[in-house]
Protein backbone atom coordinates (compact mmCIF):
# COMPACT_ATOMS: atom_id res chain seq x y z
CA UNK A 1 0.00 0.00 0.00
CA UNK A 2 2.74 2.43 0.95
CA UNK A 3 4.61 1.67 -2.28
CA UNK A 4 1.43 2.45 -4.18
CA UNK A 5 1.14 5.67 -2.20
CA UNK A 6 4.74 6.45 -3.15
CA UNK A 7 3.88 6.06 -6.82
CA UNK A 8 0.83 8.28 -6.40
CA UNK A 9 3.00 10.86 -4.68
CA UNK A 10 5.32 10.91 -7.69
CA UNK A 11 2.41 11.34 -10.07
CA UNK A 12 0.97 14.16 -7.98
CA UNK A 13 4.31 15.96 -7.90
CA UNK A 14 4.74 15.43 -11.62
CA UNK A 15 1.32 16.93 -12.23
CA UNK A 16 2.11 19.89 -10.01
CA UNK A 17 5.43 20.45 -11.77
CA UNK A 18 3.64 20.26 -15.13
CA UNK A 19 1.09 22.87 -14.07
CA UNK A 20 3.83 25.16 -12.83
CA UNK A 21 6.05 25.15 -15.91
CA UNK A 22 3.85 23.79 -18.67
CA UNK A 23 5.70 20.46 -18.89
CA UNK A 24 3.65 17.36 -18.16
CA UNK A 25 6.23 14.66 -18.85
CA UNK A 26 8.04 12.33 -16.41
CA UNK A 27 11.32 13.91 -17.47
CA UNK A 28 10.19 17.21 -15.95
CA UNK A 29 9.93 15.69 -12.47
CA UNK A 30 12.43 17.07 -10.06
CA UNK A 31 14.92 15.02 -8.09
CA UNK A 32 13.02 16.19 -5.00
CA UNK A 33 9.91 14.32 -6.16
CA UNK A 34 11.87 11.12 -6.62
CA UNK A 35 13.50 11.61 -3.23
CA UNK A 36 10.14 11.92 -1.50
CA UNK A 37 8.92 8.77 -3.22
CA UNK A 38 12.05 6.93 -2.08
CA UNK A 39 11.33 7.99 1.48
CA UNK A 40 7.86 6.49 1.32
CA UNK A 41 9.32 3.25 -0.04
CA UNK A 42 11.91 3.14 2.73
CA UNK A 43 9.28 3.50 5.44
CA UNK A 44 7.28 0.60 3.97
CA UNK A 45 10.23 -1.78 3.74
CA UNK A 46 12.24 -1.20 6.86
CA UNK A 47 10.21 0.82 9.27
CA UNK A 48 12.82 3.55 9.14
CA UNK A 49 15.39 1.44 11.05
CA UNK A 50 19.08 2.11 10.63
CA UNK A 51 20.79 -0.30 8.26
CA UNK A 52 23.37 -1.24 10.90
CA UNK A 53 20.58 -2.37 13.24
CA UNK A 54 19.30 -4.79 10.62
CA UNK A 55 22.38 -6.15 8.87
CA UNK A 56 26.00 -7.16 9.33
CA UNK A 57 27.82 -5.09 6.73
CA UNK A 58 31.29 -6.55 7.30
CA UNK A 59 30.76 -9.79 5.36
CA UNK A 60 29.52 -11.83 8.32
CA UNK A 61 27.00 -14.46 7.20
CA UNK A 62 24.13 -14.73 7.70
CA UNK A 63 24.11 -10.98 7.29
CA UNK A 64 20.57 -10.47 8.64
CA UNK A 65 20.65 -9.86 12.39
CA UNK A 66 17.00 -10.57 13.19
CA UNK A 67 15.33 -12.67 10.47
CA UNK A 68 11.85 -12.30 11.96
CA UNK A 69 11.95 -8.51 11.72
CA UNK A 70 14.08 -8.14 8.62
CA UNK A 71 12.55 -6.11 5.78
CA UNK A 72 11.69 -7.85 2.52
CA UNK A 73 12.87 -5.97 -0.53
CA UNK A 74 11.66 -6.52 -4.08
CA UNK A 75 13.84 -8.07 -6.80
CA UNK A 76 12.69 -8.03 -10.44
CA UNK A 77 13.85 -10.88 -12.67
CA UNK A 78 13.19 -11.16 -16.40
CA UNK A 79 12.67 -14.82 -17.31
CA UNK A 80 12.76 -16.85 -20.50
CA UNK A 81 9.65 -18.86 -21.40
CA UNK A 82 11.41 -22.04 -20.24
CA UNK A 83 11.34 -20.81 -16.63
CA UNK A 84 8.24 -22.42 -15.13
CA UNK A 85 9.04 -22.09 -11.42
CA UNK A 86 8.91 -18.90 -9.39
CA UNK A 87 12.40 -17.42 -8.83
CA UNK A 88 11.98 -17.53 -5.05
CA UNK A 89 11.39 -21.29 -5.27
CA UNK A 90 14.57 -22.03 -7.21
CA UNK A 91 16.97 -24.29 -5.32
CA UNK A 92 19.90 -21.89 -5.66
CA UNK A 93 17.80 -18.92 -4.51
CA UNK A 94 16.69 -20.85 -1.42
CA UNK A 95 20.31 -21.67 -0.65
CA UNK A 96 21.27 -18.02 -0.98
CA UNK A 97 18.43 -17.18 1.39
CA UNK A 98 19.78 -19.69 3.92
CA UNK A 99 23.39 -18.53 3.57
CA UNK A 100 22.74 -14.82 3.82
CA UNK A 101 19.41 -14.52 5.63
CA UNK A 102 18.31 -12.06 2.93
CA UNK A 103 14.90 -12.88 1.47
CA UNK A 104 13.63 -10.95 -1.53
CA UNK A 105 10.14 -10.74 -2.91
CA UNK A 106 10.92 -11.79 -6.49
CA UNK A 107 8.90 -10.21 -9.29
CA UNK A 108 8.88 -12.50 -12.34
CA UNK A 109 8.58 -10.72 -15.71
CA UNK A 110 8.39 -12.59 -19.06
CA UNK A 111 11.21 -11.87 -21.49
CA UNK A 112 8.77 -10.94 -24.23
CA UNK A 113 8.05 -7.23 -23.85
CA UNK A 114 10.27 -6.88 -20.77
CA UNK A 115 12.14 -3.81 -22.00
CA UNK A 116 8.93 -1.90 -22.63
CA UNK A 117 7.55 -2.92 -19.25
CA UNK A 118 10.70 -1.82 -17.45
CA UNK A 119 10.72 1.53 -19.25
CA UNK A 120 7.11 2.10 -18.18
CA UNK A 121 7.97 1.22 -14.59
CA UNK A 122 10.83 3.68 -14.64
CA UNK A 123 8.70 6.43 -16.21
CA UNK A 124 6.06 6.03 -13.49
CA UNK A 125 8.67 5.49 -10.75
CA UNK A 126 6.96 2.20 -9.86
CA UNK A 127 10.36 0.70 -9.18
CA UNK A 128 11.47 -2.53 -7.56
CA UNK A 129 14.26 -2.20 -5.03
CA UNK A 130 16.64 -4.18 -7.24
CA UNK A 131 16.74 -5.34 -10.84
CA UNK A 132 18.32 -8.80 -11.05
CA UNK A 133 18.90 -8.62 -14.82
CA UNK A 134 17.92 -7.06 -18.16
CA UNK A 135 19.28 -3.58 -17.44
CA UNK A 136 21.31 -2.90 -20.56
CA UNK A 137 24.11 -0.40 -21.02
CA UNK A 138 21.74 1.65 -23.18
CA UNK A 139 19.22 1.80 -20.32
CA UNK A 140 21.92 2.78 -17.86
CA UNK A 141 23.02 5.66 -20.07
CA UNK A 142 19.45 6.70 -20.81
CA UNK A 143 18.58 7.02 -17.13
CA UNK A 144 21.99 7.79 -15.61
CA UNK A 145 21.10 11.39 -14.73
CA UNK A 146 17.45 10.81 -13.83
CA UNK A 147 17.77 9.49 -10.27
CA UNK A 148 16.64 5.98 -11.20
CA UNK A 149 19.67 3.83 -10.42
CA UNK A 150 21.93 4.23 -7.40
CA UNK A 151 25.59 4.99 -8.25
CA UNK A 152 27.63 2.04 -7.01
CA UNK A 153 31.27 3.12 -6.93
CA UNK A 154 31.17 4.12 -3.23
CA UNK A 155 29.15 1.04 -2.29
CA UNK A 156 31.70 -1.15 -4.08
CA UNK A 157 34.62 0.47 -2.28
CA UNK A 158 33.04 0.31 1.18
CA UNK A 159 31.10 -2.97 1.17
CA UNK A 160 32.32 -5.19 -1.65
CA UNK A 161 35.86 -6.51 -1.14
CA UNK A 162 35.45 -9.33 -3.68
CA UNK A 163 34.30 -7.08 -6.52
CA UNK A 164 36.87 -4.43 -5.56
CA UNK A 165 39.63 -7.04 -5.85
CA UNK A 166 38.39 -8.03 -9.33
CA UNK A 167 38.40 -4.41 -10.45
CA UNK A 168 41.93 -3.99 -9.09
CA UNK A 169 43.08 -7.18 -10.81
CA UNK A 170 41.38 -6.28 -14.11
CA UNK A 171 40.81 -2.50 -14.32
CA UNK A 172 39.46 -2.95 -17.86
CA UNK A 173 36.20 -4.20 -16.36
CA UNK A 174 35.98 -1.15 -14.13
CA UNK A 175 36.47 1.12 -17.14
CA UNK A 176 33.87 -0.70 -19.24
CA UNK A 177 31.33 -0.40 -16.41
CA UNK A 178 31.80 3.37 -16.11
CA UNK A 179 29.23 5.58 -17.83
CA UNK A 180 30.04 8.81 -19.70
CA UNK A 181 29.15 10.85 -16.58
CA UNK A 182 31.87 9.06 -14.60
CA UNK A 183 29.60 6.91 -12.39
CA UNK A 184 28.92 3.19 -12.31
CA UNK A 185 25.35 1.98 -11.91
CA UNK A 186 24.76 -1.60 -10.89
CA UNK A 187 27.27 -4.42 -10.63
CA UNK A 188 28.81 -6.41 -13.47
CA UNK A 189 28.36 -9.94 -14.72
CA UNK A 190 31.73 -11.35 -15.79
CA UNK A 191 32.35 -14.80 -17.18
CA UNK A 192 35.84 -15.59 -18.37
CA UNK A 193 35.92 -18.78 -20.43
CA UNK A 194 39.46 -18.82 -21.66
CA UNK A 195 38.54 -16.37 -24.41
CA UNK A 196 35.68 -18.55 -25.66
CA UNK A 197 33.71 -15.60 -27.07
CA UNK A 198 36.75 -13.52 -27.95
CA UNK A 199 37.72 -15.50 -31.05
CA UNK A 200 35.42 -17.02 -33.68
CA UNK A 201 34.72 -20.70 -33.78
CA UNK A 202 37.12 -23.03 -35.58
CA UNK A 203 37.30 -23.25 -39.34
CA UNK A 204 36.61 -26.84 -40.39
CA UNK A 205 37.51 -29.17 -43.26
CA UNK A 206 36.22 -32.63 -44.15
CA UNK A 207 39.15 -34.91 -43.36
CA UNK A 208 37.53 -37.94 -45.00
CA UNK A 209 37.23 -36.03 -48.25
CA UNK A 210 40.86 -34.92 -47.96
CA UNK A 211 41.93 -38.55 -47.82
CA UNK A 212 39.72 -39.48 -50.78
CA UNK A 213 41.28 -36.79 -52.99
CA UNK A 214 44.80 -37.49 -51.80
CA UNK A 215 45.34 -34.18 -50.03
CA UNK A 216 46.91 -33.50 -46.63
CA UNK A 217 45.81 -30.85 -44.15
CA UNK A 218 46.45 -27.44 -45.75
CA UNK A 219 48.50 -24.74 -44.02
CA UNK A 220 48.20 -21.86 -46.50
CA UNK A 221 45.38 -20.17 -48.42
CA UNK A 222 46.70 -21.55 -51.70
CA UNK A 223 46.84 -25.09 -50.35
CA UNK A 224 43.30 -24.76 -48.96
CA UNK A 225 41.98 -23.46 -52.29
CA UNK A 226 43.64 -26.41 -54.05
CA UNK A 227 41.80 -28.75 -51.68
CA UNK A 228 38.50 -27.11 -52.66
CA UNK A 229 39.31 -27.59 -56.34
CA UNK A 230 40.08 -31.24 -55.70
CA UNK A 231 36.75 -31.66 -53.90
CA UNK A 232 34.90 -30.21 -56.89
CA UNK A 233 36.75 -32.38 -59.40
CA UNK A 234 36.13 -35.57 -57.41
CA UNK A 235 32.33 -35.41 -57.75
CA UNK A 236 30.23 -37.67 -55.50
CA UNK A 237 32.46 -37.65 -52.43
CA UNK A 238 29.66 -38.50 -50.00
CA UNK A 239 28.67 -41.51 -52.09
CA UNK A 240 24.93 -40.91 -52.06
CA UNK A 241 24.59 -40.84 -55.84
CA UNK A 242 23.48 -37.21 -55.90
CA UNK A 243 25.20 -34.09 -57.13
CA UNK A 244 24.74 -32.31 -53.82
CA UNK A 245 28.29 -31.57 -52.68
CA UNK A 246 29.88 -28.14 -52.46
CA UNK A 247 33.55 -27.53 -51.68
CA UNK A 248 32.86 -24.52 -49.44
CA UNK A 249 30.08 -22.56 -47.75
CA UNK A 250 29.95 -19.47 -45.58
CA UNK A 251 27.20 -17.15 -44.39
CA UNK A 252 27.97 -13.79 -45.88
CA UNK A 253 26.79 -11.10 -43.51
CA UNK A 254 25.29 -13.48 -40.97
CA UNK A 255 25.64 -12.30 -37.40
CA UNK A 256 25.87 -14.34 -34.23
CA UNK A 257 28.31 -16.97 -33.08
CA UNK A 258 30.87 -14.27 -32.28
CA UNK A 259 31.73 -13.82 -35.93
CA UNK A 260 31.97 -17.55 -36.61
CA UNK A 261 29.61 -17.90 -39.56
CA UNK A 262 31.06 -15.34 -41.97
CA UNK A 263 34.45 -16.50 -43.27
CA UNK A 264 35.12 -13.19 -45.01
CA UNK A 265 36.26 -11.55 -41.80
CA UNK A 266 38.25 -14.58 -40.73
CA UNK A 267 40.27 -14.33 -43.96
CA UNK A 268 41.04 -10.60 -44.08
CA UNK A 269 43.97 -11.04 -41.70
CA UNK A 270 45.72 -13.19 -44.29
CA UNK A 271 45.80 -10.13 -46.54
CA UNK A 272 47.19 -7.73 -43.96
CA UNK A 273 44.40 -6.31 -41.76
CA UNK A 274 41.97 -8.34 -39.70
CA UNK A 275 38.41 -7.09 -39.90
CA UNK A 276 35.72 -7.71 -37.27
CA UNK A 277 32.00 -8.14 -37.74
CA UNK A 278 30.67 -9.81 -34.61
CA UNK A 279 27.22 -8.52 -33.84
CA UNK A 280 25.39 -5.30 -34.46
CA UNK A 281 27.73 -3.32 -32.24
CA UNK A 282 28.95 0.11 -33.23
CA UNK A 283 32.52 -1.13 -32.84
CA UNK A 284 32.28 -3.49 -35.82
CA UNK A 285 34.98 -2.92 -38.48
CA UNK A 286 37.15 -0.98 -36.02
CA UNK A 287 40.50 -1.52 -34.35
CA UNK A 288 43.05 0.44 -32.33
CA UNK A 289 46.32 1.51 -33.93
CA UNK A 290 48.61 3.26 -31.42
CA UNK A 291 45.68 4.80 -29.58
CA UNK A 292 43.77 5.79 -32.72
CA UNK A 293 40.47 4.25 -33.78
CA UNK A 294 40.72 3.02 -37.37
CA UNK A 295 38.14 1.58 -39.77
CA UNK A 296 39.29 -1.82 -41.00
CA UNK A 297 36.73 -2.12 -43.80
CA UNK A 298 38.56 0.59 -45.79
CA UNK A 299 41.92 -1.17 -45.61
CA UNK A 300 43.27 -2.68 -48.85
CA UNK A 301 43.08 -6.10 -47.18
CA UNK A 302 39.28 -5.88 -47.32
CA UNK A 303 39.38 -5.46 -51.09
CA UNK A 304 41.96 -8.22 -51.57
CA UNK A 305 39.84 -10.62 -49.53
CA UNK A 306 36.86 -9.89 -51.77
CA UNK A 307 38.99 -10.59 -54.85
CA UNK A 308 40.15 -13.91 -53.37
CA UNK A 309 36.58 -15.04 -52.74
CA UNK A 310 35.57 -13.89 -56.22
CA UNK A 311 38.13 -16.31 -57.61
CA UNK A 312 36.60 -19.14 -55.60
CA UNK A 313 33.08 -18.13 -56.61
CA UNK A 314 33.91 -17.86 -60.31
CA UNK A 315 35.30 -21.41 -60.20
CA UNK A 316 32.06 -22.73 -58.69
CA UNK A 317 33.67 -23.62 -55.38
CA UNK A 318 31.17 -21.77 -53.13
CA UNK A 319 27.60 -22.85 -52.45
CA UNK A 320 25.34 -20.04 -53.78
CA UNK A 321 23.26 -20.34 -50.59
CA UNK A 322 26.23 -18.79 -48.81
CA UNK A 323 24.84 -15.47 -50.01
CA UNK A 324 21.24 -16.15 -48.93
CA UNK A 325 19.86 -15.24 -45.51
CA UNK A 326 17.87 -17.84 -43.66
CA UNK A 327 14.12 -17.43 -44.33
CA UNK A 328 13.45 -17.34 -40.60
CA UNK A 329 15.87 -14.45 -40.16
CA UNK A 330 17.97 -14.24 -37.02
CA UNK A 331 21.64 -15.13 -37.01
CA UNK A 332 21.50 -18.12 -39.33
CA UNK A 333 22.51 -18.51 -42.94
CA UNK A 334 20.60 -20.75 -45.32
CA UNK A 335 23.52 -23.15 -45.84
CA UNK A 336 23.47 -24.16 -42.18
CA UNK A 337 20.22 -26.09 -42.64
CA UNK A 338 21.93 -28.22 -45.26
CA UNK A 339 24.56 -29.25 -42.73
CA UNK A 340 21.92 -31.23 -40.88
CA UNK A 341 21.56 -33.74 -43.71
CA UNK A 342 22.38 -37.42 -43.27
CA UNK A 343 25.37 -37.07 -45.60
CA UNK A 344 28.23 -34.60 -45.55
CA UNK A 345 27.74 -32.09 -48.36
CA UNK A 346 30.46 -29.52 -47.59
CA UNK A 347 34.20 -29.84 -47.89
CA UNK A 348 34.94 -26.85 -45.67
CA UNK A 349 32.79 -24.64 -43.44
CA UNK A 350 33.19 -21.86 -40.90
CA UNK A 351 30.99 -22.65 -37.97
CA UNK A 352 31.50 -22.28 -34.27
CA UNK A 353 30.61 -25.87 -33.34
CA UNK A 354 29.77 -28.49 -35.97
CA UNK A 355 28.44 -30.67 -33.16
CA UNK A 356 25.58 -28.21 -32.80
CA UNK A 357 24.85 -28.22 -36.55
CA UNK A 358 25.41 -31.85 -37.50
CA UNK A 359 23.12 -34.15 -35.53
CA UNK A 360 24.43 -37.19 -37.42
CA UNK A 361 27.53 -38.23 -35.48
CA UNK A 362 29.04 -40.03 -38.48
CA UNK A 363 28.95 -36.73 -40.36
CA UNK A 364 30.30 -34.70 -37.47
CA UNK A 365 33.24 -37.06 -37.04
CA UNK A 366 34.39 -36.39 -40.61
CA UNK A 367 35.37 -32.79 -39.84
CA UNK A 368 38.67 -31.62 -38.41
CA UNK A 369 39.93 -28.21 -37.33
CA UNK A 370 41.99 -26.29 -39.86
CA UNK A 371 45.19 -24.70 -38.58
CA UNK A 372 45.56 -20.93 -38.83
CA UNK A 373 46.13 -20.62 -42.58
CA UNK A 374 48.86 -18.28 -43.83
CA UNK A 375 48.27 -15.82 -46.67
CA UNK A 376 50.35 -13.27 -48.56
CA UNK A 377 50.41 -10.74 -45.69
CA UNK A 378 49.44 -12.57 -42.51
CA UNK A 379 47.22 -15.32 -41.12
CA UNK A 380 43.48 -15.87 -40.92
CA UNK A 381 41.66 -15.24 -37.64
CA UNK A 382 40.74 -12.27 -35.48
CA UNK A 383 39.90 -11.30 -31.91
CA UNK A 384 36.43 -9.91 -31.41
CA UNK A 385 35.66 -6.41 -30.15
CA UNK A 386 33.93 -7.96 -27.16
CA UNK A 387 34.52 -8.29 -23.46
CA UNK A 388 34.03 -11.15 -21.05
CA UNK A 389 32.12 -8.66 -18.95
CA UNK A 390 28.74 -9.49 -20.43
CA UNK A 391 26.81 -6.83 -18.50
CA UNK A 392 27.89 -3.64 -16.78
CA UNK A 393 24.77 -3.68 -14.62
CA UNK A 394 23.74 -7.26 -14.00
CA UNK A 395 22.14 -6.31 -10.71
CA UNK A 396 21.09 -2.67 -10.44
CA UNK A 397 19.86 -0.99 -7.25
CA UNK A 398 17.14 1.59 -7.74
CA UNK A 399 16.55 4.77 -5.78
CA UNK A 400 13.46 3.09 -4.25
CA UNK A 401 15.71 0.72 -2.30
CA UNK A 402 15.77 1.58 1.43
CA UNK A 403 19.00 -0.31 2.19
CA UNK A 404 21.41 -0.21 -0.78
CA UNK A 405 24.34 -0.98 1.54
CA UNK A 406 22.79 -4.33 2.46
CA UNK A 407 22.12 -5.19 -1.17
CA UNK A 408 25.75 -4.40 -2.00
CA UNK A 409 26.96 -6.80 0.71
CA UNK A 410 24.55 -9.47 -0.55
CA UNK A 411 25.69 -9.03 -4.16
CA UNK A 412 29.33 -9.23 -3.10
CA UNK A 413 28.54 -12.66 -1.66
CA UNK A 414 27.58 -13.70 -5.21
CA UNK A 415 31.20 -13.01 -6.18
CA UNK A 416 32.47 -15.74 -3.81
CA UNK A 417 33.94 -18.25 -6.31
CA UNK A 418 31.81 -21.31 -5.50
CA UNK A 419 28.67 -19.22 -5.16
CA UNK A 420 29.46 -17.56 -8.50
CA UNK A 421 29.76 -20.93 -10.25
CA UNK A 422 26.62 -22.44 -8.75
CA UNK A 423 24.49 -19.32 -9.19
CA UNK A 424 25.48 -19.15 -12.84
CA UNK A 425 25.54 -22.79 -13.93
CA UNK A 426 23.41 -24.57 -11.33
CA UNK A 427 23.42 -25.67 -7.69
CA UNK A 428 25.75 -28.11 -6.02
CA UNK A 429 24.45 -31.71 -5.93
CA UNK A 430 22.32 -31.00 -8.99
CA UNK A 431 24.53 -29.44 -11.67
CA UNK A 432 27.84 -29.73 -9.89
CA UNK A 433 29.21 -32.44 -7.64
CA UNK A 434 32.38 -32.24 -5.58
CA UNK A 435 35.17 -34.75 -5.99
CA UNK A 436 37.28 -36.02 -3.10
CA UNK A 437 39.94 -33.40 -3.84
CA UNK A 438 37.40 -30.56 -3.68
CA UNK A 439 37.00 -29.92 -7.41
CA UNK A 440 33.54 -29.04 -8.68
CA UNK A 441 32.69 -31.12 -11.75
CA UNK A 442 29.50 -31.35 -13.74
CA UNK A 443 26.99 -34.01 -12.74
CA UNK A 444 27.32 -36.39 -15.68
CA UNK A 445 26.16 -39.94 -16.30
CA UNK A 446 28.60 -42.70 -17.22
CA UNK A 447 28.00 -42.06 -20.94
CA UNK A 448 28.92 -38.37 -20.63
CA UNK A 449 25.36 -37.07 -20.82
CA UNK A 450 24.09 -34.66 -18.18
CA UNK A 451 22.27 -36.19 -15.20
CA UNK A 452 18.86 -34.55 -15.51
CA UNK A 453 15.96 -34.50 -13.10
CA UNK A 454 12.91 -36.38 -14.46
CA UNK A 455 10.90 -33.21 -15.09
CA UNK A 456 13.46 -31.66 -17.44
CA UNK A 457 14.56 -32.69 -20.92
CA UNK A 458 17.68 -30.57 -21.45
CA UNK A 459 20.57 -29.16 -19.46
CA UNK A 460 19.52 -25.63 -20.41
CA UNK A 461 15.92 -26.12 -19.25
CA UNK A 462 16.97 -27.59 -15.91
CA UNK A 463 19.56 -24.88 -15.37
CA UNK A 464 17.01 -22.09 -15.94
CA UNK A 465 14.65 -23.55 -13.35
CA UNK A 466 17.16 -24.38 -10.62
CA UNK A 467 19.11 -21.11 -10.54
CA UNK A 468 18.34 -17.52 -11.55
CA UNK A 469 21.52 -17.47 -13.69
CA UNK A 470 23.99 -14.62 -13.73
CA UNK A 471 22.66 -11.46 -12.14
CA UNK A 472 25.95 -9.99 -10.95
CA UNK A 473 28.83 -12.34 -10.41
CA UNK A 474 32.19 -13.33 -11.86
CA UNK A 475 33.69 -16.60 -13.01
CA UNK A 476 37.39 -16.04 -13.63
CA UNK A 477 39.84 -18.06 -15.71
CA UNK A 478 41.90 -19.00 -12.68
CA UNK A 479 38.93 -20.80 -11.13
CA UNK A 480 39.31 -23.57 -13.71
CA UNK A 481 42.84 -24.22 -12.49
CA UNK A 482 41.88 -23.96 -8.83
CA UNK A 483 38.63 -25.90 -8.40
CA UNK A 484 36.16 -25.69 -11.29
CA UNK A 485 35.43 -27.85 -14.34
CA UNK A 486 35.13 -26.03 -17.64
CA UNK A 487 31.64 -25.30 -18.99
CA UNK A 488 29.77 -28.53 -19.70
CA UNK A 489 28.27 -27.30 -22.99
CA UNK A 490 31.42 -25.62 -24.35
CA UNK A 491 34.29 -28.08 -23.85
CA UNK A 492 34.35 -29.25 -27.49
CA UNK A 493 34.25 -25.72 -28.84
CA UNK A 494 37.05 -24.55 -26.55
CA UNK A 495 39.32 -27.45 -27.51
CA UNK A 496 38.69 -26.85 -31.22
CA UNK A 497 39.39 -23.12 -30.86
CA UNK A 498 42.70 -23.95 -29.19
CA UNK A 499 43.58 -26.21 -32.13
CA UNK A 500 42.87 -23.37 -34.55
CA UNK A 501 45.35 -20.96 -32.96
CA UNK A 502 43.38 -19.19 -30.24
CA UNK A 503 46.40 -18.51 -27.99
CA UNK A 504 48.38 -16.93 -30.83
CA UNK A 505 45.42 -14.79 -31.91
CA UNK A 506 44.73 -13.55 -28.37
CA UNK A 507 48.34 -12.46 -27.94
CA UNK A 508 48.62 -10.92 -31.40
CA UNK A 509 45.52 -8.74 -31.00
CA UNK A 510 45.85 -7.82 -27.33
CA UNK A 511 46.52 -4.10 -27.96
CA UNK A 512 44.38 -3.71 -31.09
CA UNK A 513 40.89 -4.28 -29.71
CA UNK A 514 38.30 -1.52 -29.80
CA UNK A 515 36.31 -2.18 -26.60
CA UNK A 516 32.52 -2.25 -26.50
CA UNK A 517 31.87 1.05 -24.70
CA UNK A 518 29.01 3.14 -23.39
CA UNK A 519 28.20 6.41 -25.14
CA UNK A 520 26.04 9.29 -24.01
CA UNK A 521 22.55 9.86 -25.40
CA UNK A 522 23.57 12.21 -28.18
CA UNK A 523 26.50 10.03 -29.19
CA UNK A 524 24.22 6.96 -29.24
CA UNK A 525 21.68 8.79 -31.36
CA UNK A 526 24.25 9.78 -33.95
CA UNK A 527 25.91 6.37 -34.02
CA UNK A 528 22.54 4.66 -34.45
CA UNK A 529 21.87 6.87 -37.48
CA UNK A 530 25.24 6.36 -39.16
CA UNK A 531 26.04 2.71 -38.42
CA UNK A 532 23.16 1.09 -40.37
CA UNK A 533 24.12 3.12 -43.45
CA UNK A 534 27.75 2.01 -43.18
CA UNK A 535 26.66 -1.58 -42.69
CA UNK A 536 24.40 -1.54 -45.76
CA UNK A 537 27.12 -0.07 -47.95
CA UNK A 538 29.70 -2.61 -46.78
CA UNK A 539 27.38 -5.59 -47.19
CA UNK A 540 26.22 -4.51 -50.65
CA UNK A 541 29.69 -3.92 -52.03
CA UNK A 542 31.13 -7.04 -50.45
CA UNK A 543 28.58 -9.28 -52.15
CA UNK A 544 28.96 -7.38 -55.43
CA UNK A 545 32.74 -7.78 -55.36
CA UNK A 546 32.59 -11.52 -54.67
CA UNK A 547 29.99 -12.23 -57.36
CA UNK A 548 30.98 -9.69 -60.03
CA UNK A 549 34.69 -9.25 -59.41
CA UNK A 550 34.82 -5.47 -59.84
CA UNK A 551 36.51 -4.58 -56.53
CA UNK A 552 39.39 -2.65 -58.08
CA UNK A 553 37.09 -0.59 -60.30
CA UNK A 554 34.66 0.40 -57.54
CA UNK A 555 36.99 0.65 -54.52
CA UNK A 556 37.26 4.44 -54.49
CA UNK A 557 33.52 4.80 -55.07
CA UNK A 558 32.91 2.48 -52.10
CA UNK A 559 35.06 4.62 -49.81
CA UNK A 560 33.39 7.80 -51.05
CA UNK A 561 29.96 6.40 -50.18
CA UNK A 562 31.16 5.48 -46.68
CA UNK A 563 32.46 9.02 -46.17
CA UNK A 564 29.21 10.50 -47.45
CA UNK A 565 27.31 8.33 -44.95
CA UNK A 566 29.22 9.90 -42.05
CA UNK A 567 32.27 7.70 -41.53
CA UNK A 568 34.44 10.56 -40.27
CA UNK A 569 31.88 11.62 -37.65
CA UNK A 570 31.35 7.98 -36.69
CA UNK A 571 35.06 7.47 -36.03
CA UNK A 572 35.27 10.78 -34.16
CA UNK A 573 32.58 9.66 -31.70
CA UNK A 574 34.26 6.29 -31.20
CA UNK A 575 37.57 8.06 -30.61
CA UNK A 576 35.92 10.30 -27.98
CA UNK A 577 34.49 7.25 -26.25
CA UNK A 578 37.83 5.43 -26.37
CA UNK A 579 39.74 8.43 -25.01
CA UNK A 580 37.19 8.76 -22.19
CA UNK A 581 37.56 5.05 -21.40
CA UNK A 582 41.36 5.29 -21.31
CA UNK A 583 41.13 8.35 -19.03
Amino acid sequence: MKKAMASLLVLALLFAAGCADGAGTPESASAEAASQAEGAGADSSGGGMDVNDLYHLDGTMPMVKDPENAPTMTMLMVCEAQVVVEPGEMIQVQRLNEDTGMVFDWIKVPYEGATEKINLMIASRDLPDVFWNHITEAMVVQYMDQDVFVPTEDLTEQYMPRLSAIYEEAPTYKGLATTPNGHRYGFPYIEECGGLILTPGPFMINEVWLEKVGKSMPNTLDEWADCLRAFKAAGDLNGNGQDDEFPFAFGLGSFGGWGSFDAFHTFTGAFGMSDVQVNEYVEDHTAIDNGKVIFTATDEAFKETAKFFHTLSSEGLIDPDSFSPHPSGGNSALYRDKMKAADAIYGSVPTWAPLNELPVKEVYDQYAVLPRLSGPNGKIGFRSNLSEMFAAAGCAITTACPYPEAVAVWVDYLFEPEIAATTNHGPLDYHYIKTDDGRMVFNENDDGSFNLLPEYETYSEQRMNLTPIRGSTAILNRYYDEFLAFNFDAVDLYEMQNASGKAEIMEEFEDRIMPHLMYDIEEQRTLSQIQPQLKNIITSYKMQWILDGNADETWEQYKSELNAAGLEQYLSILQTGYDRYKG
